[in-house]
């Protein structure tokens, strides 16, 4: 079986790019950064019946698409009367509940009657 004729200093230069990139890549991994998620303090709480879906896509678990689906939940529905109903949002469930209890409050917004 003949082998194909061999391309000049093309394997040495394959092998280096090769190591450079696994090399490059190590780098990268070894600095890199994770990204720091901003959430709000428990000093801060959230009220849900308030907020809006930029305020509330700062809990925990929320981010902006849960954020908007708790606002159309909330205009459809009315305000929420205990933090724990936040689970009838869909695609929330009891586990995202009680990430956001700590930062939520269901406070009625000004000029809303306490149900």
């Amino acid at each position: 079986m003949m082998r194909p004729p061999a391309m000049p200093g093309l394997t040495g230069h394959l092998l280096v790019l090769t190591v450079l990139a696994i090399v490059m890549g190590v780098i990268a991994i070894d600095h890199h950064v994770a990204p720091q998620v901003q959430y709000v303090s428990p000093a801060t709480r959230v009220s849900l019946n308030d907020a809006t879906a930029a305020e509330l896509a700062l809990l925990p678990g929320i981010g902006p698409r849960r954020a908007e689906a708790m606002i159309q939940w909330r205009t459809l529905h009315g305000p929420w009367t205990n933090v724990d109903n936040v689970a009838n949002v869909p695609g929330i469930g009891p586990i995202t509940v009680a990430q956001i209890a700590p930062w939520a409050s269901v406070e009625m917004p000004a000029g809303e009657p306490q149900p």
